[in-house]
């Protein structure tokens, strides 16, 4: 299986794959195996991964499209929707609160959901090694 969402954690904090795998004490070809998906890893190192990225494990398997860690998840008021979460990330991004209107973000979902082909890949630029 692999595990994209691993590499996208890694690359979003300017890691390379030495870093992670002297997080897990392995060696960096150990690793690239792991997040190509040609090795499994262990629930250990699994476990150890979601604590140094602060992210679920739910996340790195791929269960789930939040990387936020199940605490952060929990402290969420219980109507905290996938439109909050775009919203939010909206916001990171723009650096600007609250940018848009919930309208505005169903209408970019919308869109994302009428057409997919179009955000496929983004953010992977195919680079296994860095």
């Amino acid at each position: 299986m692999r595990l994209g969402n691993l590499k996208n954690l890694r690359i979003g904090r300017n890691l390379n794959q030495q870093d992670v795998a002297d997080v897990l004490g392995m060696t960096r070809s150990a690793y690239s195996l792991i997040e190509t998906g040609k090795r499994e890893m262990d629930f250990y190192s699994l476990l150890k991964l979601a604590d140094y990225f602060n992210t679920s494990t739910d996340y790195i398997l791929g269960h789930t499209r939040d990387p936020r860690s199940i605490s952060e998840l929990k402290s969420l008021p219980p109507d905290y929707t996938e439109i909050d979460v775009i919203y939010d990330e909206l916001s990171k991004i723009t650096g600007v609160v609250k940018p848009v209107t919930k309208a505005q973000v169903n209408e970019l979902l919308r869109f994302i959901r009428n057409y997919p082909s179009l955000f496929i890949g983004l953010g992977d630029n195919g680079d296994d090694g860095d």
